[in-house]
This record gives C-alpha cells, sequence and structure tokens, in this order.
C-alpha cells in the first residue's frame, strides 16, 4: 500500500518581522502558515526543475548540432519516403 501526501513536522526559526508577514499573508489568503510554506516550496520545486529540465534541453541541442552522427539524416526531414 502507498501513502501519499503524509507529512512529517518540521521546525523552523523566523525573526519576527517574518513572523507577522507569515501570520499576515496566511490570514490574507485563509489559509494556514504551514499550507502558505508548503505552497511556497512546491513552487520553488517547480522553478528548480524547470531550470534544471531547460538547461538539459541546452546541453543536447549542442550535442545535436555538434555531433554529425546525429545530424547524418536532417536533410531528410519532411520528405516523402514512400
Amino acid at each position: 500500500m502507498i501513502v501519499r501526501n503524509q507529512k512529517k513536522r518540521v521546525n523552523i526559526m523566523l525573526d519576527e518581522s517574518q513572523r507577522v508577514f507569515l501570520a499576515r499573508i496566511s490570514k490574507e489568503r485563509g489559509i494556514s502558515a504551514s499550507e502558505f510554506i508548503r505552497g511556497l516550496i512546491e513552487e520553488r520545486k517547480k522553478r528548480e526543475q524547470e531550470a534544471r529540465l531547460e538547461k538539459a534541453a541546452g546541453t543536447l541541442a549542442k550535442e545535436y548540432r555538434q555531433n554529425e552522427e546525429l545530424t547524418a539524416f536532417t536533410a531528410l526531414d519532411g520528405e516523402d519516403m514512400l
């Protein structure tokens, strides 16, 4: 059986201005402070994953352009092979 969304408690230390901001923004949005922080973490994870994928795509594109074995059949792109 796979259990998803099982949460673990984490304690963090905030300075007073951060604590006040967290309390205010959470209240304004009608969510818990924990939910707000989880959302921030998910947004950051998504941005970092997108950045890694973009970097990998750039690396692969460079390899594709420079490797003649990979581009040998480029001239055939779009040709009717029937």
